[in-house]
């Protein structure tokens, strides 16, 4: 399954019907790459962290497969890294992203992990698709970064964090330490290519 568009692609799904609420503008200047795709079959975790190891990218990336949870809306969420050829840093993040209808923007806008400690958040996009009945659909997509300790603790307990809307809409998301442990062994496989 191919991860390389965001998920705005998901709500795009849905036939525009006139709706003339423009997305709010977001960092054009940030160098993350959506890796959203179509998300498939209904998962609850990502698993079967892979290797993208494509010889004209800077980066060696590794995925695990995009997982899916419905509630008040419908979050997606992959974990991804990646290792720069040149450098070799190691960067580690959760993209994760909803989609929703609703009658405004929840505006998402920080994220911290279980132990109160703010994570780096960057907003990757935002869209809105169809609007209809005074409410739309919605879509907005984000990077939570991971620290190196937070990912060999994870590995042992697993990692949640915690997701806040301006709007006091809160997500949590859970990642298992199996998932963490695979994905860990990924990214130490990746880093001796």
């Amino acid at each position: 399954m191919k991860k390389t568009t965001t998920i705005a692609a998901l709500a795009a799904l849905v036939v525009l019907n006139g709706c003339t609420a423009p997305p709010p503008e977001y960092n054009r200047t940030s160098s993350s790459s959506a890796y959203f795709g179509s998300p498939g079959s209904p998962a609850t975790v990502p698993t079967n962290a892979t290797i993208k190891n494509d010889q004209y990218s800077p980066t060696i990336n590794v995925e695990t497969d995009i997982a899916r949870t419905t509630g008040n809306g419908t979050q997606i969420f992959v974990l991804g890294g990646r290792i720069d050829r040149k450098s070799r840093e190691k960067t580690a993040f959760v993209q994760w992203g909803e989609v929703y209808n609703a009658k405004a923007w929840r505006f998402y806008s920080r994220a911290s992990d279980d132990t109160g400690t703010a994570l780096r958040f960057v907003q990757v996009g935002r869209n809105v698709s169809s609007c209809s009945g005074g409410t739309c659909v919605y879509s907005e997509t984000y990077n939570v970064y991971l620290t190196p300790a937070m990912l060999q603790r994870g590995a042992s307990s697993g990692i949640s964090f915690k997701i806040y809307g301006r709007n006091a809409d809160e997500r949590i998301v859970n990642i298992p330490a199996s998932t963490i442990a695979e994905f860990n062994a990924k990214m130490v496989e990746a880093a001796k290519r």
